[in-house]
This record gives structure tokens, sequence and C-alpha cells, in this order.
């Protein structure tokens, strides 16, 4: 390693991102390396265990806290950070869902309140004898269906092996580096709402590459 290397810590990664230690070494030579669209960092581990005078299992446990609180990502480049801008906006767009999945779940409390109301007035009436029964199958029941919504609505972000290898199963053209750094750039969103199914947008793509690759095919030769 040449003497003349060095890195540049400024005062908001400190102040605004409230790094320090091992967190801010490595977050800061990544951001030398991001200064452009293009670059990233490419480097090994063992540098970065260099320049932080750790082990490499450290400078690991500190990749992986940075890239859970958003702060760099993987792209074809290599890893970059995220500007203070990026981060505002990443993190704008996460209370907005939270807000959102809370408010969904109080209106299915209060209608799930509603059904089991209804449902205890019915059980109070002399003329149905086998309400009870049928009360415990309806809440089995529901319950059992909330268990199923709750795990639809349950979104994981794949890895890009995870895309990689559904493409390869479909025999598309999706490029699932682009596809995965598409929408980590968006936050998994589309348009203004959570993405559920990343399945189903990987079928979106090759629809719309599909159709890109006839429309070229259509046109004439010059």
């Amino acid at each position: 390693m040449s003497a003349s290397n060095y890195l540049v810590i400024q005062d908001w990664m400190i102040e605004e991102l409230k790094l320090k230690g091992m967190d801010l070494i490595i977050y800061a030579i990544i951001f030398g390396f991001s200064q452009d669209e293009k670059s990233g960092f490419v480097g090994s581990q063992k540098y970065l265990a260099f320049w932080c005078n750790s082990s490499i299992r450290g400078v690991q446990k500190s990749l992986n806290k940075l890239t859970q609180n958003g702060l760099i990502y993987k792209s074809d480049s290599g890893l970059r950070t995220r500007n203070l801008d990026e981060l505002s906006s990443l993190k704008s767009e996460q209370s907005s869902c939270k807000q959102d999945e809370q408010s969904s779940c109080q209106d299915e409390l209060s209608s799930c309140r509603g059904e089991l109301c209804s449902e205890k007035d019915e059980l109070s009436s002399p003329n149905n004898i086998d309400n009870t029964f049928i009360l415990k199958e309806k809440i089995n029941k529901k319950e059992k269906l909330d268990a199923d919504d709750d795990e639809k609505k349950r979104f994981k972000i794949p890895s890009v092996i995870e895309i990689a290898s559904y493409c390869r199963k479909r025999n598309n053209t999706v490029d699932a580096q682009r596809f995965f750094d598409f929408y980590e750039s968006k936050g998994w969103m589309i348009g203004k709402n959570k993405m559920k199914d990343w399945k189903a947008a990987v079928r979106t793509w090759e629809n719309q590459e599909r159709k890109r690759k006839k429309s070229n095919d259509t046109l004439p030769y010059v």
C-alpha cells in the first residue's frame, strides 16, 4: 500500500449518520470510491481490515451492519454508499410504508371485532342450539385465513442468486443484477406501493423484453 494513500472523513458522516469507529472508516473508504454514478469499491476485505487495523471477521460484521442500515449497497461497479438525499428518501418511504401497514392492521382489527360481536349476538339467541360449535368453526376458519394473508403480506427481499435462479427456470433474458439494483434503489417500491411479489415483477420485465424484442424484429432492414 502506498504511503500517499489517504481517506477523508466528513463531519456529516459523524453528525448526521452517527457513525463511529470501524463503521465510520469503512463507510468513508467506500464513499471515496463512489464519487460518480459509475464507480464503486471493488477492493478486498483484507484491504479494509488493513485500514481499520482489524480482523476480516470484524470487517464483515461492519459491512453487514452498514448494508442492513441502508448506508451501502452492492452495484455492478462494486460497493457504493448512499448520499444524504438518498438516505432521507429511503427513510421517508420506509416510514410511510410502516404507517400504511399499521393503518391497515387497525382497520382489519376493527372489522374482526365487529364480526365477532355480531357472532356473539347470534350465540345469545335461544333459538340457535348449535351456535357455540358454529362460532368456534367460524373463528378457527378466520384465524387460518388471517394467517395465510399474513404470510402473503410478508415480503422478503430476494437475493441476486434467487432472481437469477427464477429467471433460468423461466428461461428468460432478464438481467438479475440489473433487476435487483433497480428495485434496491427504489426501496423495493412499485410506484407508491410496496412490492408484494418480486416474481410477478420479473414476469412483467420478461413480457416487456419479449415485446421489445418482437418490435425490433419487425423493423425493416435499412
